[in-house]
């Protein structure tokens, strides 16, 4: 089997290029730490199977983040060819990562990614010459079309260690870029946009506009229709097929008022998460999240944190997994304090619970209350970095220097996969762990001390819920159905919507929610399940990335303090104003 790594810069490519050849999902993006681990895939060619490592992005070999030590100690530990991936026009900056990998003394080619953009950028590149300077194989490929893969994978097999150790990267580029015209489309764009009176309300613009399309009427009526669809093809069915089958009451309630309508409640929202997922792949892939890095990161100092915690803090939109693991990108000052301010970020996961209680208090408002929640987690997130700043150890961040990829159109398929990959672990989170949690809440609801109940007062729902009421009895839902839904909602932040819909008995869930809440506690309720505690799956990967339990235990605690202290000045507030 013949192993290939594919190491290089950010922004050269890599992820796409593994995506071409295995077939796999890859997440890409036009920004570094969208790779921030290992991953391999497998194909065959031919008589040929192949093994493809796709690296983290990196600039240098001796460099101290997390994901440059990860695909050092890969490359140094294992046998392979290494693909050095460089973006074809930017080619003196990928070289300096060639110098240091040509020292390994491993089989290298070297792979000129995006070479369909030289044209637009007006460089022309002289390939045998390039080989002569640096001793190796050189293809010029486009790995978002395909072009030149062929090429690049006949010169994989033949590899061999290069003949020329320790050349000079400028000094090559210099001689192989042959022509170049004026500045490039997006350098003149970048003269206009990256002002920050220009830029940054423009980009704080572009997310209210992709919320507004998510969350507003398009997105309303799209989950409205949904709705309508999943009750149509998979709750009347099934409530049709337990009436034939003559299941008994309790097994029929299970499996229609109980599991299917706590999934269901949570698969609802798919067309507008999705809407959501699709903004966010189409900033990462065009270029545009590079730039909203660049600008924001003069005001992220004045928070103890630098241009590169924008990559995590935006990854933390989609979801705050692997946000947590993209804070590797950063110094370990700053690492530390993303642990306890990424978990406020709003991921997708938290949307149903807003969008619910705002549809249910709120009608017509759906926009702004949304784009609300999502401020205010940023909001609190960067308040309490400024804060974790202040009483830590190790002075100002470390400047931040990156190099701006050009401006591209995302490619409709990337952007489908990547819409398709995410969509798919919501669909099977709803489908797996959604549904135990509703299974396990009408259990907890139907069961009690002495057996099945007939009263939901007697379940054991109620005693938990009662137990855990009184301490959100001063936020203004200390009830037994507000306090079983965000005890649940440690597990995953759907289930609070899942518990809604079980607690239900069948009324919609809209009508449901007026009888637990009055607008004023709805409006704490929605912060306090915004800044709570993060999900059991976050609070693994803390602890894994932290390498300390305690730390992951001082987030669950930080999270409590900081959600219960915010809710209860919303309702304080709400309470004066509504």
């Amino acid at each position: 089997m013949q192993r290939i790594f594919l190491c290089g810069n950010p922004n050269s490519g890599k992820s796409t290029l593994f995506n071409r050849l295995c077939g796999a999902h890859r997440r890409t993006g036009n920004f570094a730490g969208v790779t921030v681990d290992t991953g391999e895939g497998r194909f065959t060619r031919g008589e040929t199977r192949f093994a493809v490592v796709d690296l983290p992005g990196l600039y240098s070999l001796g460099s101290g983040g997390t994901d440059e030590r990860v695909a050092a100690d890969t490359l140094l530990q294992n046998e392979g060819v290494i693909v050095n991936v460089i973006d074809a026009a930017a080619l003196e900056r990928g070289l300096r990562l060639t110098a240091e990998l040509a020292a390994l003394g491993r089989p290298m080619v070297l792979a000129l990614n995006m070479a369909d953009e030289l044209e637009k950028r007006g460089v022309t590149l002289d390939i045998p010459a390039l080989e002569g300077l640096t001793g190796m194989r050189a293809v010029k490929l486009s790995a978002k079309s395909g072009a030149g893969i062929d090429t690049l994978l006949d010169a994989a097999e033949s590899a061999a260690p290069p003949r020329v150790r320790g050349f000079d990267a400028a000094a090559v580029a210099k001689e192989v870029v042959t022509a170049r015209r004026g500045d490039s489309l997006s350098d003149k764009i970048d003269r206009v946009l990256l002002r920050p009176y220009i830029g940054l309300p423009l980009a704080f613009l572009l997310i209210a506009a992709s919320l507004a399309l998510a969350f507003g009427s398009v997105g309303s009526r799209l989950k409205l229709g949904f709705d309508a669809l999943l009750g149509t093809v998979v709750k009347a069915p099934l409530d049709g097929l337990c009436e034939v089958l003559s299941l008994s009451d309790y097994l029929h309630s299970f499996l229609v008022d109980g599991a299917a309508a706590g999934v269901l409640g949570v698969l609802g929202f798919l067309p507008q998460i999705a809407l959501l997922f699709f903004c966010l792949s189409v900033f990462e892939d065009s270029g545009l999240a590079a730039r909203m890095a660049f600008l924001c990161d003069s005001l992220l100092r004045r928070f103890g944190l630098s241009g590169r915690a924008f990559f995590p803090l935006c990854v933390g939109f989609g979801c705050t997994v692997p946000a947590v693991m993209a804070a590797r990108i950063t110094e370990p000052r700053s690492r530390r304090i993303l642990f306890f301010c990424l978990p406020f970020i709003s991921c997708p996961a938290r949307a149903p619970v807003y969008a619910l209680l705002i549809a249910a208090f709120f009608p017509g408002h759906g926009t702004l209350p949304m784009l609300a929640m999502y401020v205010a987690g940023l909001a609190v997130s960067l308040l309490a970095a400024a804060a974790l700043a202040r009483t830590s150890d190790g002075g100002a961040p470390p400047p931040f220097v990156m190099e701006l990829p050009p401006y591209r159109l995302p490619a409709p398929r990337t952007l489908f996969l990547s819409v398709w990959d995410k969509c798919r672990g919501f669909t099977v989170k709803a489908g797996t762990l959604i549904f135990l949690a509703s299974a396990a809440v009408w259990l907890l609801q139907n069961l009690g001390p002495r057996g099945f109940v007939s009263s939901v007062e007697e379940s054991f729902l109620y005693l938990l819920g009662s137990a855990a009421a009184k301490f959100f009895l001063p936020l203004g839902f200390g009830n037994a159905t507000a306090a079983s839904a965000l005890l649940l909602g440690f597990f995953a932040k759907e289930t609070i919507v899942s518990t809604f819909g079980v607690l239900a008995g069948g009324q919609p869930l809209e009508v449901a929610v007026r009888a637990v809440f009055t607008p004023q506690s709805a409006l704490a309720f929605m912060v306090f399940s915004l800044l709570y505690t993060p999900c059991a799956a976050t609070v693994a990967v803390i602890g894994r990335e932290s390498g300390s339990r305690r730390t992951a235990a001082a987030a669950v605690l930080f999270g409590l303090a900081v959600a219960y202290a915010f809710a209860w000045l919303t309702k304080c507030a709400a309470e004066l104003l509504l």
